[in-house]
């Protein structure tokens, strides 16, 4: 059945041209574009790296590394050197001597320091010569150096000046809920530091967990947590590194693992929630704040102070409200009181030669206490006051954290690395709110729950955004403008040299009987991105192959195929990777995107050529597999607790499916009507009005087809979360197709045809 129900697939293809920039890639260089002091001179072509150099002037000759290289630094360099020797030599597999500075011969490298205002200047002739206004402008100099020399051995003659843009570029880590191990939390510095990070917040308890060692309060540790031998050896080796790391221990909200220990200092019917009206809840704070203090040398502290109280629920515990007057007056209210914990833990923080941070959305204006503007704000939440712009005029340090763009949420939501690299800016905060800000963050969060993701995953899911914002953050002129054509050198720069844990493509792995061509590798069949390609180095012959392995047999739902190049296949799947089942001739250029028939299962899917072809390019080749199905209806969509994707169909709007992740490209539910009819009205009732209004989805098309192939598009929706349409044209399927990526999940109350 399969074969004869797929034996249309050529014709389901629709004409796609290539653009010219994605086609062909060599070494990456960016063509000067001005004269402007952020851009490359003109008439130059510098060496790319991640996030690209301000600027490049072409100089005679070129440095040639080689085995008799050194790196030659003196004392106060001592440290970095010996971090970049490592670094080079875990690159090269050659061991690279550091020395003092004496004369330098070709191929040696020279840090110095001095010369500099600000950043770090690169000159690359005979001797490459790294200088820089600190030891951290020369670190970050020769992770440039880095960078290039994992390209090639040969740097071109010229001199590069280089700094960032915004002074703080973070990544947070929910440790407290996920349990990261030390191998991986190393791995992940090595990471920041390469891209030039320079702050690693450790989000280190939360309502699940307390992941650092207490003498003061070891009743309120986790069973799985760090020693504070563990986390010092990891400030060290971050330190080393130029990344320094900010603690956060969540506080007056998020503390149900430290109040399980405390129950009578919990407010009543919020186990997460300090008591604040009662002074042995301050005194507990106070005393697991001061015994971290001297561990963290860095200067940030983070208290949290978030998702506390709603300004709904704070009414409810009139005894805030009377220690808030006892404290502060009789104009305080019980919001004052949170407000007066942020500023005497600040007190304490900044006695210790330390700046308080905490997160924004429980400022809210109009109270008698004012947080003090010493206290630096992690803009998260878009609130419509105070905006960012106001907590800068209140003299406030402002890093912006917008969740809508920067949130990584294990098995929920991701930050787009193209939405990243070619819209995002350091001054778009949530909300829709511009502002300068002081510094810009990505936050690794594990909400619920948090083994969604393994550490595998996480840094898979981390590879590309991390590129992006680093990019981005740094503020200088990109390369190039489309981040399809910046992918190619995510994959020639790599990973960090010295990772020691081995990043493993997550879902299908892709293979193939041709090697790709440099930065187009299998890998971009499966990122959802039509326009990074997999090229493969020569044409291809008949009988060649390109395969994907599912990992088990899996029951099969759709097919999404985008061939940017002249092709003729066969689409085959199988269970054992022997007996394949034909399913179908391929012919590009074109797009396909397929319903496969109820029923169709398999662990293997080839696309088998059927004629010598030009060197292949392919934007995409992803199956989507079945998450979800009941009686007709079927998802890719996997069900949240316990709304099945039966509920969709009962006839009764209360109840609904809940698909339990975010909304990837190509999501679909689909209606099959069991035979070709007229599908007459179609109704699609999505979101939860009164507990969940904003989850549906956002852009889709609404499609019909008689055999699963052939789809005629109904309607294009964007922001409607109630779909009505009619069709009389007889169809078997009609489908509901996400086009967009999105955080929020989906509700579908009903979807029906009659």
């Amino acid at each position: 059945m399969i074969g004869r129900i797929l034996t249309a697939l050529a014709l389901t293809c629709t004409a796609l041209t290539a653009p010219a920039a994605a086609r062909e890639h060599a070494l990456p260089t960016a063509q000067a574009v001005g004269k402007d002091s952020s851009l490359v001179p003109a008439g130059t072509k510098a060496p790319q790296v991640i996030p690209a150099m301000r600027e490049w002037q072409d100089g005679p000759g070129r440095y040639r590394s080689g085995p008799q290289s050194r790196v030659l630094a003196p004392t106060a360099l001592r440290r970095t050197a010996e971090v970049f020797a490592e670094d080079l030599a875990a690159a090269t597999g050659r061991r690279v001597p550091v020395a003092e500075p004496g004369r330098a011969r070709p191929g040696d490298i020279l840090l110095r320091l001095g010369g500099e205002q600000r950043g770090y200047r690169l000159h690359a002739a005979a001797v490459l010569t790294i200088s820089g206004a600190t030891d951290g402008d020369v670190f970050h100099g020769t992770r440039s150096a880095l960078q290039l020399l994992r390209q090639s051995t040969v740097i071109p003659g010229g001199t590069a000046r280089d700094w960032a843009e915004a002074g703080e570029r973070t990544v947070m880590l929910d440790v407290g809920r996920k349990y990261y191990s030390l191998r991986w939390l190393r791995d992940h510095i090595r990471e920041l530091a390469y891209l030039k990070y320079t702050t690693l917040q450790l989000h280190l308890s939360d309502d699940q967990g307390f992941r650092i060692e207490s003498t003061r309060h070891p009743e309120v540790v986790s069973a799985e947590h760090y020693t504070k031998a563990e986390i010092t050896a990891l400030i060290d080796f971050a330190a080393r590194r130029h990344i320094t790391i900010i603690p956060e221990i969540s506080m007056p909200g998020h503390m149900t693992q430290i109040l399980a220990a405390h129950p009578g200092l919990r407010l009543p019917g919020k186990p997460g929630a300090l008591d604040l009206s009662q002074e042995a809840a301050w005194t507990l704070a106070r005393e697991l704040i001061e015994e971290y203090l001297p561990l963290f040398p860095g200067q940030g502290w983070h208290l949290g102070a978030d998702e506390w109280l709603s300004e709904r629920e704070i009414g409810g515990f009139p005894q805030l409200e009377a220690a808030a007057k006892a404290r502060y007056g009789p104009q305080a209210r019980a919001r004052d009181l949170l407000y007066g914990f942020v500023n005497t833990a600040g007190h304490l923080v900044r006695a210790s030669g330390k700046r308080l941070r905490i997160w924004n959305d429980q400022l809210v204006d109009g109270y008698h206490v004012q947080v003090d503007p010493a206290v630096e704000i992690s803009h998260w939440y878009g609130a419509a006051t105070p905006t960012p712009q106001a907590l800068r005029e209140r003299g406030h340090r402002v890093v912006n954290a917008n969740w809508e763009r920067l949130y990584h949420i294990l098995g929920i939501s991701h930050p787009d690395p193209a939405d990243v690299y070619e819209r995002f800016r350091p001054t778009d905060f949530a909300g829709g709110h511009s502002a300068q800000a002081d510094g810009v963050q990505l936050s690794v969060w594990a909400d619920i729950p948090p083994n969604l993701e393994d550490e595998n995953q996480v840094a898979w899911g981390l590879l590309r955004p991390l590129r992006s914002l680093a990019q981005t953050a740094w503020g200088s002129t990109p390369a190039t403008a489309r981040y399809d054509d910046f992918a190619p050198l995510i994959e020639l720069i790599g990973r960090a040299p010295g990772v020691t844990t081995p990043l493993r493509v997550i879902g299908p792995v892709p293979s193939a009987s041709l090697a790709a061509a440099p930065g187009h590798s299998l890998d971009n069949l499966l990122d959802g991105r039509p326009g990074t390609t997999f090229q493969s180095l020569r044409p291809a012959r008949r009988g060649e192959e390109i395969r994907l392995d599912l990992g088990t047999v899996r029951q099969l739902g759709s097919l999404d195929l985008v061939l940017s190049s002249r092709i003729h296949a066969d689409l085959e799947t199988s269970s054992d990777g022997r007996q394949w089942s034909a399913a179908g001739p391929v012919t590009g250029p074109g797009e396909i995107h397929a319903q496969l028939p109820t029923g169709t299962s398999g662990r293997y899917v080839r696309l088998r050529l059927t004629r010598p072809a030009p060197p292949l390019r392919i934007g995409e080749f992803g199956i989507t597999t079945v998450a979800s199905s009941a009686g007709a209806l079927s998802s890719s969509l996997p069900a949240h607790d316990t709304h099945g994707l039966h509920l969709a169909a009962d006839g009764d709007p209360a109840t609904y499916f809940w698909g339990g992740r975010g909304i990837r490209p190509g999501d679909y539910l689909t209606l099959d009507l069991g035979a070709v009819k007229a599908p007459g009205r179609i109704e699609v009732l999505m979101a939860d009005p009164v507990a969940h209004p904003g989850d549906y989805l956002k852009q889709g098309i609404l499609e019909s087809s008689a055999d699963g192939l052939t789809w005629t598009t109904l309607g294009t929706y964007r922001d409607q979360p109630e779909i009505r349409a009619g069709a009389t044209t007889p169809a078997r399927y009609v489908r509901l197709r996400a086009t967009a990526a999105q955080p929020e999940w989906a509700i579908v109350r009903e979807f029906t045809a009659s």
